[in-house]
Order: C-alpha cells, then structure tokens, then sequence
C-alpha cells in the first residue's frame, strides 16, 4: 500500500515537471518569436527612416513657405529693411479715354502731377503716358510732383522737375519716366530700394551708356552718386519704356533697349520689384 502510495507521487512529480518544461520552452518560443519580430523591424529602419525624414523636411518647409512668404530671387543683393510697398489703384483700362478739354487740369486730378508751361501736344503726350504707367506702382510713387516746361531738363527739387518739350514722342517720354525716376530715388526712399540698387549697379554696372557716363554732368562733379542716380533714373525709364531707344537729348548717342535679350536682368528685377508687373 505504501509502495503505491510512493509511485502515485512519483507521477504526479514526473507531470508536473513535463508541464514547468512545457510552460518553459513556451516561454522561449515566444522570446524567439519577439526577436524576430524585433530583428525584422529593426531590418527596415534603412528603408522607412530616409522616407520619415524627407516628409518631415517637406512639411516643415511648406509650413514655413506659407508663413514666411516664398525666398527672394537668388542672385539678387541683399536689402535692408523696407517699408511695405503702396498700394497701388486697380489697373485701369490700358487705352487712355478720350483726351479731356483741359489736359493739364485732367492730369493733376488722375495722377496728382502738375504740369506748368506746356502746349497741348506735350500735355497730351504725357497724359497717355501717365495713363499707360498707372498699371504699375509708378504713379503712387511719383504723386505730387510739379514740372515746368523748360529749355533743359533736371530734377531741381523734391518734388519738382524742369523738362524740356522734346520731340519726337518717344524721346519726350524716355525724358518725363526718368526725371520722375530721379523722383522715386530722392523723395520716395522708403520704397525705392537704394541700398538693393547700389548692389545691382556694382554687379551689373551702368545699364545705358548715358548711365555709364554721365555726360551731361561736367566732368569734375562725376562722382559714385552721379553714376548711380542715373543709373537708377534709366533702369526706372527703360521698364517703362521697353521699346524705346536708349537715348538721351544732349550725349551718348542712341543705343537699343538694354533690356533686349534679357539683358541687365539684375536692374530688370529691381525695377520690376519698385514698380510692379509691366506691361
């Protein structure tokens, strides 16, 4: 009876160590299998990892094109600090209307430039030129100026002109766009760009011979803002004026338009900057 007794517990200590190996080797099974497991992720980090970091990279720049405003023309100098540019009035049609009975009144009122002096001709070309302009920032820019019909032409103040009534049309409109360029540089410096230009002008040069001259200038007040303030008035005029000839009343002879064949495209995209799209 006892020896029965001692074989019973003998089996029930031989099942219940077959069920603890079982239990273990179980247990090693499923480590085996999360190794694996962990193995094969790990074997795919080389893969999704690269992909990860290229879509983060991609938000993170959309993010920060959305808030920020999309990076400015590589190539370009860099500018200081500028005002936020004038708003400029909704494009009008690009065929002046009919011309008004009195021009020089009908000129200080659409545009806010007084003319003094001039026959009807020249009042008339200037309206159409003026109007022909006003799709860009350049009327906002140069508002408030008086010119006087004069033998010669120059800036004499801010904002004043003397302006020769030249002809044919298209040299009295080369003449009018670059005086009231002169303008923009020297009485409206809080959107003309002029540290941007003076960067432009030492990479570029002088966009038109007179720009490189100065010739009307007597020899001995030839300076550095001499050759940049006509510069900046003749990279202003040409924009405006991009099937004109390069030319000036009194020297330098006539030459195309630098702008022709892309050229100039550093002073192309400042004046586009200054003035807007044009035509």
């Amino acid at each position: 009876m006892e020896q029965e007794e001692q074989k019973r517990h003998q089996s029930r200590g031989f099942l219940s160590r077959s069920i603890d190996a079982l239990n273990t080797a179980r247990s090693i099974r499923t480590f085996a299998t999360g190794v694996r497991l962990a193995g094969a992720t790990a074997s795919l980090l080389p893969v999704w990892l690269p992909i990860a970091v290229v879509i983060f990279i991609l938000l993170a720049t959309f993010l920060i094109v959305g808030f920020t405003g999309a990076p400015g023309t590589p190539g370009t100098p860099a500018a200081g600090p500028q005002q936020p540019h004038p708003t400029s009035p909704p494009n009008p049609p690009i065929t002046p209307p009919a011309a008004p009975s009195d021009l020089r009144q009908a000129i200080s009122g659409q545009f806010g430039i007084t003319m003094n002096g001039f026959d009807q001709q020249h009042l008339q070309w200037a309206w159409d030129k003026l109007w022909d302009v006003s799709r860009t920032n350049f009327i906002t820019l140069v508002r408030g100026t008086t010119i006087t019909a004069s033998s010669d032409s120059e800036q004499t103040g801010c904002k004043t002109i003397r302006l020769a009534q030249y002809g044919p049309q298209e040299l009295f409109n080369v003449a009018l766009i670059h005086e009231l360029g002169h303008i923009i540089l020297n009485c409206s410096k809080a959107y003309a760009y002029e540290q941007e230009h003076a960067g432009v002008w030492r990479t570029e040069g002088g966009v038109t011979r007179y720009a490189q001259t100065a010739c009307t200038y007597p020899p001995q007040n030839r300076g550095s803002w001499q050759f940049r303030s006509e510069d900046y008035a003749e990279m202003i005029t040409y924009y405006l004026n991009p099937t004109a000839w390069a030319q000036t009343a009194r020297c330098a002879g006539r030459q195309l338009n630098p702008y022709l064949n892309n050229g100039y495209p550093l002073h192309y995209n400042l004046a586009k900057k200054v003035l807007g799209a044009y035509p």
